[in-house]
């Protein structure tokens, strides 16, 4: 039997406590089928604090609008794109999750496209991954140029690095020993732009 699982990452939290516009519509669009499981992905940003994890702020969307806390999986772990990814593939990989649908937002597509490709045919390769956009809804012009130029530059660091790590070792030693959000090194601000700032 084939399960089932649709995957939302996490796009941070307003003032109130709830997942931003743009997260809503994915988080919407997830609800609009019926699968086995719905995973959220992450405890949130390096970029910015929130006062919750991002995965249970939406977990109780989810089940705010009627689905079972049973269906739905949460990452308390990740905190960027490539942490989202990792910790997936070992949720999915134990669970015997192999058909899995991932819903982000358009300015984020592309490079979440890269990145779970990328990781999953390293940790699970077997499995079915397919991609749904959606709107990018709640963000002004400004912000949204902003954060895709943002995005484009981090696609190009992303193909210089995942062109040399080719198995489980080598992504492990690169994510807890090399990767700034979740090695042990002093974490330096990064002086992110504000504009930037307001797509997390």
């Amino acid at each position: 039997m084939t399960i089932t699982a649709v995957i939302i990452p996490g796009g941070g939290i307003n003032d109130r406590g709830e997942p931003n516009e743009w997260v809503k519509a994915r988080l919407n669009k997830a609800i609009e089928k019926s699968y086995d499981y719905y995973i959220v992905l992450s405890r949130g940003s390096v970029h910015k604090p929130n006062i919750i994890d991002e995965s249970t702020c939406m977990s109780d969307y989810l089940i705010n609008n009627f689905i079972n806390s049973q269906q739905i999986i949460k990452d308390n772990w990740s905190l960027d794109t490539i942490g989202n990814a990792y910790f997936c593939s070992i949720i999915t990989s134990n669970l015997s999750i192999t058909k899995l649908t991932l819903i982000t937002s358009d300015f984020h597509f592309e490079r979440c496209n890269l990145i779970f490709n990328w990781i999953y045919s390293i940790m699970q390769p077997k499995a079915n991954l397919s991609f749904i956009k959606t709107e990018n809804k709640g963000l002004t012009d400004l912000v949204l140029n902003k954060r895709i130029e943002k995005e484009n530059g981090s696609i190009r660091h992303l193909l210089k690095i995942n062109d040399k790590i080719k198995n489980r070792d080598e992504l492990a030693k690169f994510i807890f020993l090399e990767h700034k959000a979740y090695n042990s090194q002093k974490k330096n601000n990064d002086n992110i732009d504000d504009k930037i700032l307001q797509s997390y």
